[in-house]
């Protein structure tokens, strides 16, 4: 596992020693939010299979939070709003969207439990990162607290390529496990 050098900016590797690794391709960025497809697939799967819409809500956000633990690449542009963050959001979603109605051809009607295992699993993302209201949300005592805690569990950040290799080999064993279930 990597840590960032909040100080200095660069990436050291545990029980190296504190030797610096900026000569090397940053592989690490600060902020981190895995992307929607990943999290509405998994957590829609894992909805579908428990059978109960409340329960596969509770759920998605349970899996939500441990999708988030494993290092991947984000849609943020160190917490603004830009061109491209908005760009990638949309698309990663339409192609969460068009593999699930496509592909997996999943029920997705407000009784499904797919429907809410999935919206579970986007549902801390919409609480706490979705620019509307995050800052009226972050301000709250909750909202502090779910904000330290969405952060912390996202520890180490992956650069784009395998931060996105990361998140596509995650779809895709949903993706399997889902079609062989």
């Amino acid at each position: 596992m990597m840590r960032q050098d909040k100080e200095h900016k660069t990436a050291k590797m545990p029980f190296s020693k504190g030797r610096e690794l900026a000569s090397r391709p940053q592989l690490f960025y600060n902020e981190s939010i895995m992307l929607v497809a990943s999290h509405i697939i998994a957590a829609g799967y894992v909805g579908e299979m428990i059978g109960n819409s409340f329960l596969a809500f509770l759920v998605g956000i349970i899996i939500h939070f441990l999708l988030d633990s494993i290092p991947h690449y984000d849609t943020t542009d160190n917490g603004k709003i830009t061109k491209r963050q908005l760009a990638l959001t949309v698309t990663d979603g339409f192609v969460g969207i068009i593999l699930i109605v496509f592909l997996l051809k999943a029920d997705l009607g407000l009784k499904s439990p797919f429907f809410w295992g999935a919206f579970g699993g986007i549902f801390p993302d919409i609480l706490d990162n979705v620019p509307f209201w995050q800052k009226a949300f972050r301000n709250t005592v909750f909202g502090k607290k779910f904000h330290k805690f969405h952060e912390d569990i996202q520890s180490v950040r992956l650069a784009p390529v395998p931060g996105l290799l990361v998140q596509a080999i995650v779809i895709v064993i949903f993706l399997y496990l889902y079609l062989h279930r």
